[in-house]
């Protein structure tokens, strides 16, 4: 999928059952801006690009098909990059104290299979 696709995808995705109008109000667009925007007639700008990102806290990368990661989180979309975990499990893992144990054993995989290769 190309990035417009991929944008118009997502965007749909964040709207959800949200009426094209109101979310389009949200970021200062009008409905037929977003109809365009989901049928990938048009493309967003970058100032709408922000304003998604900011209103719905998720990533610019997201939304352009780039990673499918939604998070902000610098740290929580590297662990998923290295890790091939989804965010909603690495944050669990995070939050949770019994299971965080999890991340450590992964990670020191990660270093070991890391030396191993560079030998």
């Amino acid at each position: 999928m190309d990035a417009k696709t991929t944008f118009a995808s997502r965007l749909k995705e964040l709207r959800g059952t949200m009426k094209q109008e109101e979310f389009g109000a949200k970021i200062g667009v009008s409905r037929g801006s977003i109809s365009n925007y989901e049928t990938g007639n048009r493309t967003a700008d970058i100032e709408i690009l922000d304003k998604l990102c900011r209103e719905y806290d998720v990533s610019a990368d997201w939304l352009l098909g780039i990673t499918d990661t939604r998070t902000t989180d610098p740290d929580i979309n590297s662990i998923c990059e290295k890790t091939g975990l989804n965010e909603y499990f690495v944050e669990y893992l995070l939050e949770d104290e019994r299971a965080s144990w999890v991340l450590n054993f992964i990670f020191a995989d990660i270093s070991k299979a890391s030396w191993l290769l560079s030998r």
